[in-house]
C-alpha cells in the first residue's frame, strides 16, 4: 500500500490525459491572463539572484521603481522552479509556461497516487481526469493566470497520500515522514493561501484514518504525524514567518481586506455551481460574475450517482471500507462547498486569518479534489471488463464535455520576452497591478467609484534612478548598483541631502565610511533619505536579515540538515537489514 512506483505506461497514459488542457501553452507566445506578472517576476528574481540574495526578498524595479520585499511576502518556490528551467536555457516566457504544463501533470500523477490504494487502478484514472477537466482550473491557468494555486492542485493530493501513510503503513519509516514534511513545505512555498483552506481538510482526512489504528499505536502515530507537520513547517520558515511577523510594515491588510478584495462580496451564489458561463472577466457581487464558478455538470452527476451507488453497497453490507472512504470525502466536499457559500459568513467573521483568503469561491479547488476523488469511485466493479469500459466511458465523457474551457480568449503568437521586462511594463503596468507589498506609509488615493485603492504615483513620477540629490554637489560616483545593495562615493565641500527613490521596509541600512547612519522616510512615499556631511565619503545602503529573518534562516537550515542525517542514518540502518538477511540467507 502507498507505493512510489509508478508503471511507466500509467505515466505515459496520465500525460496524454493532460495534452487537451495543455495544448495552448505548448504555442509560441503568450495569452493575456489576470495575473500577467509572472514573467515580471521571474525576472526580478533572476536579478536578484545573480546579485547574490538569498533566498530572495526584494526585488528593485517592481513598485513603481521603488522595489519591494516581494518575495518576503509572496511564496517563492514556483518562480524557483521556474528559475531552474531558465538556467538550462529556456527564456523567461517559457520558464512561466513549462510551470503552467508541470502543473497539469504534476496534478495528474499525484491524484492517480493518492486515489489508486482506495479506488483501484481504474478508478485512479477517472479521478485524475477529473482532477484535470475541473472548469475551475480553466477559470485559473486560462482566464485568471493564478499559477501558484494551479500548481497547489498538485500537493492537495501529494499531502492526502503522505498524511494516509503515517496510519496506515503497518511500518514507518523516516522517509514516510519526510513526504509529509517535503508536501506540506511544497504548499506552503507555492500558495500559503491555499494552505490556509486546505488545512482543515488535510488534518481531517489524516486524522479519520487514526481512528482504525490500533490503541496501542495512535499516541506514537500521532507523534510521527505532527513530527512531519513539524518537519514541514521547519523546512519553511524562512517563508512563514517573516511573512507572518513584518507584514504590518506594507499595505497587505488596507489592500487585501477593504474594498474591491472584502470576502463579503465573492460569496458563490448557489445557481453558479451548476450553470455558470465560462468567461474572462472578474469577479463581482452577486450573478454578474465574469468568471465560471460552476464545479461541472459530469463532476457533480458522476459523484452523485456514485454516492447513491455506495449507499445501495452499505444497505447490503458489502465493501464498507471503501464506502466509508468515500461517505468522508463526500462529507469534506460538502464542508468545503458551505465554505464557498454566503451562509457561511459567520465562520468567516469569526476566524479572521481566512480574510486573507479575500474569495471564498477559492474553495472550488477543494471542492475539485473531493468531488474527483467520489466521482473516480463509481468505478468498482469486480469484473474487469466493466471496469475497463466505464472508465474509458468517463475518459471520453469529461474530456469531450470540458475540454473547450481550456483555452484562451485570444493569443498573441508574437509575444516574447521583451514584451514583458520593458521598464514601462515592470514599473508601471505591473506595478500598479500589485502594490500591497510596497510601505505601509505610502498615501494612498481611492479609484474605480471608490472600490479600490492606488498610490499617489503617476507614469510621470516613477523612479527613473535609485538616487536623488536634493541639493547641489561636486560629484557623485556610483560604484555598485544592485538589487539589495547601493555603494556610491561622494565629493562635496558642503552637506548635502540624498534621496534614495527606496521604499522604506525594516532591513535597509545606511552607513556612511563602513558607520551605520540613521535616515529619515518622512515623504508620501516613505523613501530612505539621508544626509551626508561635507568632504570625501564613501556610501553604502543594504538590504539585511532582520532578527526575525535569521532566525527562520537558521530553522529552514537546521531542519533541511536534520533530513541529511537521518537519510545518512536511514540508509546505513537500511543496508546493514539488508547484508544481515544476505547472510542469513547463505547459511540457510
Amino acid at each position: 500500500m502507498f507505493s512510489l512506483k509508478f508503471k511507466k505506461y500509467h505515466i505515459f497514459f496520465l500525460i496524454i490525459l493532460c495534452l487537451p488542457v495543455i495544448w495552448s501553452f505548448l504555442k509560441p507566445g503568450f495569452f493575456p491572463i489576470h495575473d500577467n506578472q509572472h514573467v515580471v517576476r521571474l525576472y526580478e528574481l533572476d536579478l536578484a539572484l545573480k546579485d547574490g540574495q538569498f533566498p530572495v526578498r526584494w526585488v528593485k524595479d517592481l513598485g513603481f521603481g521603488y522595489g519591494y520585499p516581494l518575495f518576503n511576502f509572496y511564496p517563492p518556490f514556483l518562480y524557483y522552479l521556474a528559475e531552474l528551467f531558465h538556467l538550462f536555457g529556456f527564456s523567461y516566457l517559457w520558464s512561466i509556461k513549462s510551470i503552467f504544463i508541470l502543473s497539469f501533470i504534476l496534478s495528474a500523477l499525484l491524484m492517480y497516487l493518492f486515489a489508486k490504494d482506495f479506488l483501484g487502478r481504474y478508478g485512479s484514472f477517472v479521478a485524475s481526469a477529473f482532477y484535470l477537466y475541473l472548469p475551475y482550473r480553466a477559470v485559473d491557468s486560462y482566464a485568471r493566470g493564478a499559477l501558484a494555486e494551479l500548481l497547489s492542485f498538485a500537493w492537495f493530493p501529494g499531502l492526502l497520500w503522505a498524511g494516509g501513510r503515517i496510519f496506515y503503513l503497518k511500518k514507518i519509516k523516516f522517509k514516510d515522514i519526510f513526504y509529509l514534511g517535503l508536501f506540506l513545505f511544497l504548499l506552503m512555498t507555492t500558495h500559503n493561501l491555499s494552505m490556509l483552506i486546505f488545512a482543515p481538510f488535510f488534518l481531517l482526512w489524516s486524522l479519520f484514518f487514526l481512528i482504525k489504528t490500533k490503541k496501542k499505536e495512535k499516541i506514537l502515530r500521532l507523534k510521527l504525524f505532527f513530527l512531519g507537520i513539524m518537519l514541514g513547517a521547519g523546512l519553511s520558515c524562512f517563508f512563514w514567518l517573516p511573512a507572518l511577523t513584518e507584514k504590518s510594515f506594507t499595505l497587505v491588510n488596507k489592500i487585501l481586506l477593504d474594498k474591491l478584495y472584502n470576502y463579503q462580496l465573492h460569496f458563490i451564489v448557489p445557481i453558479q455551481l451548476w450553470n455558470s458561463p465560462f468567461g474572462y472577466g472578474g469577479s463581482l457581487l452577486g450573478l454578474d460574475d465574469g468568471l465560471s464558478f460552476q464545479i461541472g455538470k459530469v463532476h457533480l452527476l458522476v459523484g452523485f450517482f456514485a454516492i447513491l451507488k455506495f449507499i445501495f453497497l452499505w444497505l447490503k453490507g458489502k465493501d464498507k471500507r471503501k464506502i466509508i472512504v468515500v461517505f468522508w470525502a463526500a462529507f469534506l466536499f460538502l464542508g468545503a462547498l458551505f465554505m464557498s457559500l454566503s451562509p457561511s459568513r459567520t465562520i468567516w467573521k469569526l476566524i479572521k486569518p481566512i480574510w486573507y483568503v479575500q474569495f471564498p469561491w477559492r474553495f472550488l479547488s477543494i471542492i475539485g479534489l473531493f468531488i474527483s476523488f467520489i466521482a473516480g469511485s463509481i468505478v468498482s466493479f469486480k469484473n474487469k471488463k466493466q471496469n475497463i469500459f466505464f472508465t474509458l466511458l468517463l475518459l471520453v465523457l469529461i474530456i469531450f464535455v470540458n475540454k473547450n474551457y481550456f483555452k484562451p480568449q485570444n493569443y498573441n503568437l508574437n509575444l516574447q520576452d521583451k514584451g514583458f521586462i520593458s521598464e514601462e511594463n515592470i514599473k508601471w503596468d505591473v506595478s500598479i497591478t500589485s502594490f500591497e507589498y510596497v510601505s505601509s506609509g505610502v498615501a494612498l488615493k481611492e479609484i474605480k467609484d471608490g472600490l479600490q485603492y492606488a498610490p499617489f504615483i503617476s507614469k510621470d513620477t516613477i523612479a527613473k534612478n535609485r538616487l536623488d540629490i536634493v541639493t547641489e554637489t561636486k560629484d557623485i560616483k556610483l560604484i555598485a548598483d544592485k538589487t539589495h545593495f547601493l555603494s556610491f562615493k561622494t565629493f562635496s565641500n558642503e552637506e548635502f541631502l540624498i534621496n534614495t527613490n527606496i521604499f522604506f521596509f525594516p532591513g535597509w541600512k545606511v552607513y556612511l565610511d563602513e558607520k551605520e547612519i540613521s535616515y529619515l522616510t518622512d515623504n508620501n512615499l516613505q523613501t530612505i533619505s539621508f544626509t551626508v556631511p561635507a568632504g570625501d565619503h564613501k556610501v553604502n545602503v543594504r538590504f539585511e536579515n532582520t532578527l526575525i529573518r535569521n532566525i527562520a534562516n537558521m530553522v529552514s537550515l537546521l531542519s533541511l540538515f536534520l533530513i541529511f542525517l537521518f537519510f545518512i542514518i536511514n540508509m546505513t540502518f537500511n543496508q546493514k537489514l539488508i547484508l544481515k538477511e544476505i547472510i542469513e540467507r547463505k547459511n540457510i
